[in-house]
């Protein structure tokens, strides 16, 4: 895991059991890279009930991370918001609340979360890129699940055009923003494609 001064931070995941996550051991057959973005949310509930009233379908559920030296089973760390499978965004957004229990933990044992300072200079993940087949289709779908519009750009090394997408967070005075670029790429998964970190 890499961290960021403003909290946001990366994870790799490797799979040590393909029989466990179809869907990862499915993607990772013919892929590596990103699989979903993660967007921090304030009550799972709330956001869930949102989605409701969109008519996105979502459920919620819970998880937790046991460290090494920790005796005692860990409470719950987060509690998360998945878009139905199947449905639109599925593969590409979940929501996740973080428990005041990962806060407190995460104070007391800083330790555990690394560094957040890096060589390369690199603050904080300032968007993230997502490949879609059709790049106004996409756009209307983030904005039905209030991700504003914010500009559209060309990228004519690329043959393609992007949308800028506005996340309502702001962490030292600087605005997050998802880009995702679009063209006809036929055969793949909407996920993410590339990040651009802050330096």
């Amino acid at each position: 895991m890499a961290n960021f001064e403003n909290g946001t931070y990366l994870e790799l995941l490797g799979q040590y059991d393909a029989a466990k996550d179809e869907y990862l051991s499915a993607f990772l057959e013919k892929h590596e890279g990103g699989i979903s973005v993660g967007l921090n949310t304030r009550s799972a509930e709330g956001t869930a009930a949102f989605l409701k009233s969109k008519g996105v379908e979502s459920k919620i559920g819970d998880g937790t991370i046991k460290f090494e030296g920790m005796d005692e089973p860990p409470p719950v760390f987060w509690r998360w918001v998945e878009i139905r499978e199947g449905t639109f965004l599925s593969d590409a957004i979940f929501l996740i609340e973080y428990t005041p229990a990962r806060m407190t933990y995460r104070k007391n044992h800083p330790e555990r979360y690394g560094q957040t300072s890096h060589q390369n200079n690199a603050k904080n993940i300032s968007s993230v890129w997502i490949a879609v087949r059709d790049v106004e289709a996409a756009s209307k779908r983030f904005e039905h699940i209030g991700l504003a519009r914010k500009k559209t750009f060309n990228f004519p090394e690329m043959s393609a055009k992007g949308v800028e997408s506005e996340i309502s967070r702001t962490a030292g005075g600087r605005r997050h923003r998802s880009g995702y670029p679009g063209s006809q790429l036929s055969g793949l998964q909407e996920n993410p494609s590339g990040i651009r970190a802050q330096v």
